[in-house]
């Protein structure tokens, strides 16, 4: 199988050239798949999503740091979109989210925690005593 990326106007040229030669050479035919790439969340994302977002609504709801993956397997199976996976397989898996969907899927994840659970969930780069002195003056 021969993947070919566009990256460049230049590109789209060598494509069709490609094809060309793919399409005379074929004798069984030929099966074409084009797909837009998308960028997968980031390192940062995935870093405040564990280390943030889920060990937060896990020790607020009382399980221990090794029971992260419960809270997550939850969250995940209520907010995460479904996605097709390398075999066409519809899955929920937050490791396939594009960097705007996994934002989604944390605003969701913060909105549930907030007003299902009465845990506040900083934002990334957000002071993490916000919530605690929040608290406090609400009182």
């Amino acid at each position: 199988m021969e993947t070919i990326q566009v990256s460049s106007q230049g590109d789209i040229l060598n494509i069709l050239t490609t094809l060309n030669k793919l399409l005379l050479g074929a004798k069984m035919g030929l099966t074409v798949t084009i797909k837009r790439n998308r960028k997968l969340k980031s390192k940062e994302q995935r870093g405040y999503y564990w280390k943030v977002l889920i060990r937060t609504i896990s020790n607020g709801c009382g399980y221990f740091d090794y029971e992260d993956h419960f809270v997550h397997e939850g969250l995940k199976e209520q907010f995460c979109p479904l996605r097709r996976n390398r075999v066409g397989m519809l899955v929920k898996s937050t490791e396939l989210l594009n960097t705007k969907e996994e934002e989604d899927y944390h605003q969701k994840c913060r909105i549930w925690a907030s007003i299902e659970r009465g845990i506040f969930v900083p934002l990334p780069n957000e002071d993490d005593n916000f919530g605690e002195k929040h608290r406090r003056n609400s009182k």
